[in-house]
């Protein structure tokens, strides 16, 4: 959701709809921002907290303000202080689900949340023989973030101290050297990709960063959650996971003792929360609502609102 589009949209005097393919960006007083780490609260120490930084979020976006206001005039558009001022007032649909995120009180009614934007899975099988009677884990850190070498090691000691398997997916961040010290360390395998949707449907748990695309494949799967976050709205996608039951935040720098026991919570973790979410993500209707959404609003050029009081 950046304002860009928007922007040019409205001084074309054009329809336009606005996607969340991270979590979105609309802002409620009382829910922290997507970036930020911290827990759902309603108490006043959470709702202080909450106040602050957003405060300081947007004295550090002072110039990507400067550079919409410059924008906005040039266009003849109102200038407005955020991108999340510049969604679309027709329709915004987010690849996320209102049983996933913090309860929202104020969400627009032309929200649509529709669950993961992707074509329908092929079911790819890989060729790794896991043991049934251990633990097998998967770990990946998505697409950017595959370098990290030093969390990968820490995962690969949790994971021997735990005598669980481990399929590490780096997607081409490491060399062959550090694959080696991977495999020394207690991996069982590492990779550059994997079938992620296999993998996970056979997975008893995952250590992932806790980009958006990866969590709606693990609530698919039911497969229990480490989030690990990194950067963007990581930490945002952690706090859910774990206030939603589908599991455990822990922070980057964790060591491996740490992460052994936090993945034993995990693995311990009672799957009915996973069950929820994964009958909502089902019948959310993807892909081919957001385009029944989309097409609405191009043939009409008028707002297209939720459907049921749920997704309001």
């Amino acid at each position: 959701m950046e304002a860009a589009g928007g922007l040019v949209a409205e001084a074309l005097k054009l329809p336009f709809v606005s996607v969340a393919c991270a979590l979105p960006v609309n802002r409620e007083p009382r829910l922290p921002l997507p970036v930020m780490p911290f827990a759902y609260g309603t108490d006043p120490r959470s709702q202080r907290m909450y106040d602050v930084s957003c405060k300081v979020y947007d004295w550090l976006m002072c110039p990507l303000r400067t550079v919409l206001h410059d924008a906005s005039r040039r266009l003849a558009v109102r200038p407005r202080d955020g991108f999340h001022q510049y969604l679309s007032p027709f329709a915004q649909i987010s690849q996320t689900l209102d049983g996933f995120d913090f309860p929202r009180e104020h969400r627009p009614a032309h929200f649509h949340t529709v669950g993961p934007l992707r074509a329908p899975p092929v079911n790819t099988p890989g060729d790794w023989s896991i043991d049934p009677d251990r633990p097998f884990v998967f770990a990946s850190l998505g697409t950017l973030q595959g370098a990290r070498l030093g969390m990968f090691k820490q995962m690969a000691m949790a994971c021997r101290a735990l005598d669980a398997q481990l399929l590490i997916a780096h997607c081409g961040g490491l060399d062959a050297a550090q694959e080696q010290q991977l495999l020394r360390l207690g991996a069982t395998w590492v990779t550059d990709f994997a079938p992620q949707q296999w993998v996970l449907q056979h997975a008893d748990a995952v250590i992932t960063h806790g980009g958006l695309n990866t969590v709606m494949d693990a609530i698919s799967a039911n497969t229990p959650m480490l989030v690990m976050p990194i950067a963007f709205d990581q930490p945002g996608v952690a706090a859910r996971v774990s206030y939603r039951g589908a599991g455990l935040q822990l922070g980057r720098r964790a060591r491996a003792p740490k992460i052994r026991s936090h993945l034993q919570r995990v693995l311990a973790q009672s799957r009915e929360p996973l069950l929820r979410l994964a009958s909502e993500l089902h019948g959310a209707g993807g892909v081919a609502r957001a385009a029944d959404i989309i097409e609405q609003v191009l043939s009409t050029g008028q707002p297209v609102f939720a459907r049921t009081v749920h997704e309001l």
